[in-house]
């Protein structure tokens, strides 16, 4: 990746990133390949160290940052480039997009997920909040949603991952999209794993995942009502995950709560913590939302992590 720098080669930069580079390595001096854009006054090769990644507020072994380093050696020009995107990051204040995927309607209008309206709204109210950008994308067909998620993965700007789902279930691992086709939970996480996408490796991915898991209702008392579910059995093989959280509505073979007025019960109880205690680990988060979804006779919500799963803020 040096070298790249050193000759003033960005779009090598973005192809070396791609390949798995390690796009923040040191020389000796501890001079990251973005410290020696900087000092060689070279902004089209800083501009594509940012854009996959590379750590702006890194130091070297005399305590500078980039930016302190365009500073010293005089380079205006980068100096005030890197000075603007620092101070775009901090007033976004943002560890990474939330994604909501909301699957509302369906061939079979007798399908159609009443009430999930408000999910999207409670959503965009709750993660506005907590400065995320919010992206609702609602009744996707597969393979609009195959698209947007092969997006997400080119995403070299991205420092963490929030996919929300919303659908009907047909196995434990599989929902639906709004044109009636499957989606495999396993293969979809497969698309974020270290090798299949090297710009998310060791950043945190979430999946917050309210669909059916089967075909049984949890034994509560006064629950809402909600529509029924098909089985569909899947036996997927697949790349085991690293730095990623699934939390599930409920738990294997049980359906998840939807009031038809008011929406999901998991993303009722998830935006009123979230609302109530935006500065909570996710850890803590989610035994809050069991306690609550308990409490108001809800389904059971499940935590699927694969570690190494450091704490996470939103």
């Amino acid at each position: 990746m040096h070298y790249a720098v050193w000759w003033n080669q960005p779009r090598c930069v973005e192809q070396l990133a791609k390949l798995g580079a390690y796009i923040d390595a040191r020389d000796l001096k501890q001079i990251t390949p973005i410290m020696l854009a900087v000092r060689e006054n070279m902004t089209e090769c800083v501009k594509a160290l940012v854009a996959v990644g590379s750590d702006v507020l890194a130091t070297d072994d005399k305590g500078r940052t980039p930016l302190d380093i365009a500073r010293f050696e005089g380079r205006r020009r980068v100096g005030i480039w890197l000075q603007d995107h620092i101070k775009k990051i901090s007033q976004k204040g943002s560890k990474g997009p939330v994604h909501v995927f909301n699957y509302v309607d369906f061939p079979d209008p007798r399908n159609k997920r009443h009430g999930s309206e408000s999910d999207s709204k409670n959503i965009m109210d709750t993660f506005k909040n907590l400065n995320h950008d919010v992206h609702i994308h609602t009744n996707c067909t597969l393979i609009e949603t195959q698209a947007k998620f092969e997006e997400l993965k080119k995403n070299w700007t991205l420092n963490a991952l929030i996919i929300i789902i919303l659908s009907h279930g047909t196995d434990r691992y599989s929902f639906q999209t709004s044109d009636g086709s499957i989606m495999d939970l396993h293969k979809l996480r497969q698309m974020f794993g270290d090798k299949a996408c090297p710009s998310l490796k060791g950043k945190p991915k979430i999946f917050l995942a309210n669909f059916c898991r089967g075909t049984f209702p949890e034994y509560v008392q006064d629950a809402p009502s909600y529509p029924g579910a098909t089985l569909i059995s899947t036996k997927p093989k697949y790349e085991v995950p690293h730095n990623l959280v699934t939390i599930h509505a409920s738990t294997e073979g049980i359906k998840a709560v939807r009031h038809v007025h008011h929406g999901s019960i998991f993303i009722i109880c998830l935006c009123k913590i979230l609302k109530e205690n935006p500065k909570w680990e996710l850890k803590i988060i989610f035994n809050e939302l069991h306690r609550l979804m308990k409490e108001i006779h809800g389904t059971t919500p499940m935590w699927e992590g694969f570690p190494p799963t450091e704490d996470f803020y939103f």
